[in-house]
């Protein structure tokens, strides 16, 4: 019996031996198709990864062009805008300048008329001082309507164009003598 016993364990045993091998063997062959399937999908994954690359590579250079070419632009703009800037300054300068030489040009026309037409122009009930006669032709207008229409001139506002001598014309029937 022992024997038999013996004999059993060994069959058993074998038996064990046989049913463990074979679940290795089975376990084996799960985990070498496994892996095959994780080779398969990392592989897959790789392509899929260096076509995403390239694309980034590819994206990253134009986008890399199309930055250098958008701060070209943006610089240009800038150069342009600061130009328009300078010479928008210059002209408000030179306009300015233009202004008070044609303020003071004015000036000297109107002094001058104003000198030509002072000893011309006489009104009656004014003095003939210097003083009154360096205020010009036209102040002195303006003084005497103030004077007597203080409404006048606010309600419609005056300006006198210009003022001429007529030259006196000679009585041609007066102090002729005849011999």
């Amino acid at each position: 019996m022992i024997e038999d016993l013996k004999e059993d364990m060994r069959k058993s045993l074998k038996e064990m031996e046989e049913k463990t091998n074979q679940k290795i063997q089975d376990i084996n062959k799960t985990l070498k198709e496994t892996v095959q399937d994780l080779k398969t999908e990392i592989e897959t994954i790789k392509k899929a990864q260096s076509k995403g690359m390239l694309e980034i590579e590819k994206l990253g250079k134009r986008s890399g062009t199309t930055d250098v070419s958008i701060t070209n632009r943006i610089q240009e703009m800038e150069e342009r805008i600061s130009g328009v800037e300078d010479t928008l300054a210059e002209i408000d300068s030179s306009t300015k300048e233009n202004l008070k030489s044609k303020k003071s040009l004015s000036q000297n026309i109107q002094e001058i008329w104003d000198t030509m037409k002072r000893p011309n122009l006489r009104i009656i009930g004014i003095e003939e001082g210097e003083e009154i006669q360096l205020k010009g032709a036209e102040n002195i207008s303006n003084t005497i309507i103030e004077e007597n229409f203080p409404n006048l001139k606010k309600d419609m506002p005056m300006k006198i164009q210009e003022a001429y001598r007529t030259l006196n014309r000679l009585n041609q029937k007066k102090g002729l003598l005849t011999t």
